[in-house]
């Protein structure tokens, strides 16, 4: 059975520049470095974006046989070149047969879906500045750049569920400092706001409804997500015996879908949102829902955060100290 997936589903390195005048990767290290990871083994798909410019983006993804990225189409044009493996493309008038080495180029906005065939390594890239955005587009910078910070967490649980997956010692604090956060500041602050506009959405385009209401499901299945591994996480750090990954897993798949989660919100919504609201839905959306200087990201960092601050900034290079 075929297994769907969001494209945009990444295990984004946190320690490393994603820009910069020259760039040098070598490819068989950073697939074998996705082969190893956890949520590969467990999940069979992860990606990490190489390179992300304002006008390219290069992402590296590996998909086990019979995993699919659902359809979708962006307004770049991108390429997909598989290295390992053998991928099948599907278009609206044609499916094209990707084995290893060969390269297939798409212009914009043409819906298409990917489908593993065999266990499988390959390259998106995507080219040029997107569509020209609403006037409210920087609200939803405001929303990514949250989603950003909250990948940059994300990928310091998975870096530490592989230390444990190894049998190395994680750092349970950072662990549990990530896990309040996440289970606090965005569901207390960040996605108030979301539901608010996207119910506005599905008011100005009655087909989005189904997809807004899709959200309320994934919001309870991450949130169960989340439950499942703070529970056994107290339970092992109390002296429970159980299964290594009867603790590692549940906390990848929150990784999941928690990516997923931000994956169909910055694909299906944002774009719909910059296209029909208005600057009184923000103002109304202001108006209701409650704000609060982010804690960690914010400009003054809390007592609690401050370990996880630096090392934030310790692994994005940044010398800064916490306020």
């Amino acid at each position: 059975m075929t297994k769907e997936l969001s494209p945009a589903t990444s295990a984004e390195s946190v320690a490393r520049g994603l820009t910069g005048p020259s760039l040098s990767f070598d490819l068989a290290a950073e697939t074998q470095a996705l082969l190893n990871s956890p949520l590969w083994q467990l999940g069979g798909h992860t990606a990490r974006t190489l390179v992300k410019h304002q006008d390219f983006r290069l992402v590296l993804i590996v998909l086990k046989a019979g995993r699919r990225l659902r359809q979708h189409q962006t307004d770049q044009r991108i390429s997909v070149q598989t290295l390992t493996g053998r991928v099948q493309m599907n278009l609206p008038d044609q499916i094209s047969d990707l084995p290893a080495g060969r390269v297939l180029v798409l212009d914009k906005a043409i819906a298409h879906d990917v489908v593993a065939l065999e266990d499988s390594a390959f390259l998106l890239s995507l080219s040029g500045v997107p569509a020209e955005r609403s006037g409210h587009a920087t609200e939803f910078d405001a929303l990514t750049r949250e989603h950003l910070n909250f990948s940059r967490l994300l990928g310091l649980l998975e870096a530490q569920m592989a230390l444990f997956h190894r049998g190395e010692q994680p750092d349970y604090g950072l662990v549990q400092d990530v896990f309040f956060y996440l289970t606090n500041y965005p569901d207390r602050f960040h996605h108030p706001k979301e539901d608010f506009v996207f119910a506005r959405v599905a008011e100005r385009v009655p087909a989005a409804r189904v997809r807004v209401e899709e959200l309320a499901g994934q919001h309870r299945r991450i949130a169960e997500s989340g439950a499942r591994f703070l529970a056994r996480l107290e339970a092992t750090l109390n002296g429970a015996i159980m299964p290594r990954e009867a603790v590692e897993r549940p906390a990848l798949e929150y990784v999941a879908l928690y990516r997923e989660h931000m994956a169909f919100e910055e694909q299906e919504l944002f774009p719909l949102g910059q296209a029909h609201l208005t600057a009184q839905d923000w103002i109304d959306a202001s108006a209701t829902t409650k704000r609060e200087d982010d804690p960690l990201f914010g400009d003054l960092v809390e007592e609690r955060y401050r370990s996880l601050h630096r090392r934030i900034a310790r692994d994005a290079g940044c010398d800064c100290e916490p306020l």
